[in-house]
């Protein structure tokens, strides 16, 4: 197993933060967990009616990353409160 921190990264994101993900919706992260690969994972609740699903969950590394959509580059999630 590696050597991980207990706490995750600077980078994650806090609890009861909320973000506006690249395609509109808005969520809030519920908990940041360490899978067992020695990954963090953000789990975040949406905040939008008839989702899919009451929670959903992230690699750090994905939620922080830049993508493609509509010809530019963004942020995958946006912090806005």
């Amino acid at each position: 197993m590696t050597n991980i921190s207990n706490s995750p990264p600077d980078s994650a994101p806090h609890v009861g933060q909320k973000f506006r993900h690249y395609k509109g919706d808005h969520y809030e992260v519920v908990l940041l967990a360490l899978h067992a690969n020695d990954e963090w994972v953000v789990v975040y609740k949406p905040l939008y009616e008839n989702a899919v699903a009451s929670y959903f969950s992230r690699p750090l590394h994905e939620w922080n990353e830049r993508v493609e959509w509509e010809g530019q580059l963004m942020k995958r999630f946006t912090h806005i409160d």
